[in-house]
Parts: C-alpha cells; structure tokens; sequence
C-alpha cells in the first residue's frame, strides 16, 4: 500500500521567506501528526490534503495518498516535495492528457503524456 506524506510549497525559499515576518518551521512530529487526518480526509483519488499556509505568493500543503493523483499543471507555482514514507513517483514535463482548468493557473487531467519520472522513496536524492 502506497502511503506518503508531501508537503508541495509554492516557493522553495518558503522558510525564510523575509514577507511573512521570519521563519515557518514544521517539525517531524508536527508532520507526522497529521498522517490521521489525512487518511480520513481521503477522495476518490486516494489522496487527503491540509493546507498548511497561505499567505499571498507563499502556499504550503501536506498531502497522503494511497493512490495515483491526477495530473496536475501549476502556471505560476512551483512544487517542493518530500517524501515521508512510502514509494511512488513524480511525472514532470510533457502533456496533460484531457486537461481541464480547475481554477485560476491550474490545470487537471487524468494522466501525463511523454513526462519524465522521477521515482521518489523517504531520503531520495541520496
């Protein structure tokens, strides 16, 4: 069973982000606590999401998933990922297969075409 702990922030530069007033810190056990949450938060894609943050350009979520998300384009966001336990992957580039506008700069559809993968595990890039 597929299970995994992300968070995805729209800026790389999010804990240091001088905007906010200083640093955002999230320990483990924070994160960790949240794997309860998330589990019955659940969707019919298999995956439960709590936004952590939203504070103009800043955005920071934590997602589990037991499942295949959808494909997803954000135009003006950028994903940071870590991987907290479990296995699976990230397709990055190519093309959205039915892609729909879902909101403003973003853009789902069922699968990616011709995207590179990237397997992820807890500690990769080693």
């Amino acid at each position: 069973m597929l299970k995994t702990i992300c968070c995805a922030a729209a800026c790389a530069s999010l804990l240091i982000a001088a905007d906010l007033g200083g640093a955002i810190y999230w320990s483990a056990e924070q994160l960790k606590g949240l794997e309860k949450t998330l589990a019955g938060k659940m969707d019919e894609t298999k995956s439960g999401t709590e936004q952590l943050m939203n504070k103009g350009n800043h955005n920071a979520l934590v997602f589990h998933r037991e499942g295949s998300g959808l494909a997803a384009v954000q135009e003006k966001l950028a994903d940071f990922v870590v991987m907290r336990s479990g296995k699976g992957a990230v397709l990055e580039g190519g093309k959205v297969v039915d892609g729909k506008p879902v909101g403003p700069g973003e853009i789902c559809g069922r699968s990616v075409e011709d995207g590179t993968r990237y397997k992820l595990a807890p500690g990769e890039p080693k």
